[in-house]
């Protein structure tokens, strides 16, 4: 990404942590990065489309190192979720802005696309959580996977995304494992009947793109049905050309022995800018391949 507009999303994010999305003028984010007013408008749109923009770029830098924990297989599933644990403490610390402004959450559903990110945000989410504690307790937590689910990521989201003090990351850590064990045991263990299933789960935890066991070659069927809608589609040629040059960077990518999920994921939000709908499907899965591999 080119240093100025670094420069501009990183003032933002510092503006709107401390008064809000609405509150914020152009003027306010231009003094902040000691820049012209008129060089925000070379890289954004609008207000609005700066913080769509920004608050995409620092999620998926905050969430580099964790996806290089999910996909270390040199670790046990229990190892691999403590650790990203514990790398979710960390991070949320380094990038203090963004949190501050995730937490106003509300104000940010301004507009179609900013609402579509931040759902599939949390079903990716929510996702992880029922994928990790099938990984570590096996069959038995079936039952229980929506209620455990839904209790942990509470409690982490809590302590993450609140002001932690003096509480350290490897302790916090170690203390949402034991909560976990908890949880997803004790139920097990009393053989209570299930609070959440199916039927009465809502819309924002879905948990199908992870049950529909997508596998490579489903990933390649997709990557094909995305090439054809791209070279259908009524984008610019310039634009066509180059979301098609994402694709195949994608497309190579997995199909290396060892996936890069940072490069995986950086050409599916490429291809998700596009705003086309009959790809979004295709790249939610992809998206969810990446993250399990």
């Amino acid at each position: 990404m080119k240093d100025k507009k670094q420069l501009i999303i990183n003032a933002a994010i510092k503006c709107f942590a401390h008064k809000g999305f609405h509150a914020t003028s152009i003027q306010e984010i231009v003094d902040t990065a000691g820049i012209a007013k008129g060089s925000v408008y070379s890289y954004f749109k609008s207000k609005e489309d700066l913080l769509f923009i920004a608050i995409k770029h620092e999620y998926d830098q905050m969430m580099g190192d964790i996806f290089t924990v999910a996909n270390d297989k040199n670790l046990s599933p229990r190892e691999r979720l403590s650790k990203q644990f514990q790398h979710m403490l960390q991070v949320t610390l380094e990038y203090s802005d963004f949190i501050a402004t995730l937490k106003n959450e509300k104000y940010l559903l301004i507009n179609d696309q900013m609402k579509a990110f931040i759902t599939n945000k949390k079903k990716q989410e929510f996702q992880w959580y029922c994928q990790s504690i099938l990984d570590i307790y096996g069959d038995a937590a079936q039952p229980y996977l929506y209620d455990a689910a839904i209790i942990i990521q509470t409690v982490v989201n809590r302590f993450t995304y609140e002001d932690r003090n003096q509480l350290i990351a490897e302790e916090l850590s170690l203390f949402f494992m034991d909560r976990l064990d908890d949880v997803v045991q004790g139920m097990i263990q009393k053989k209570q009947k299930p609070m959440l299933n199916k039927e009465n789960l809502s819309p924002a935890h879905d948990y199908s793109l992870l049950e529909s066991d997508f596998t490579p070659e489903n990933s390649l069927k997709a990557i094909q049905s995305i090439r054809v809608s791209i070279q259908q589609s009524k984008l610019e040629a310039k634009v066509r050309t180059s979301s098609l040059s994402y694709l195949t960077v994608l497309d190579h990518e997995l199909t290396k022995p060892q996936v890069d999920p940072m490069i995986a994921n950086a050409m599916i939000s490429h291809l998700q800018s596009l705003k086309l709908p009959e790809i979004d499907i295709h790249l939610n899965h992809l998206e969810q391949y990446v993250l399990k591999i």
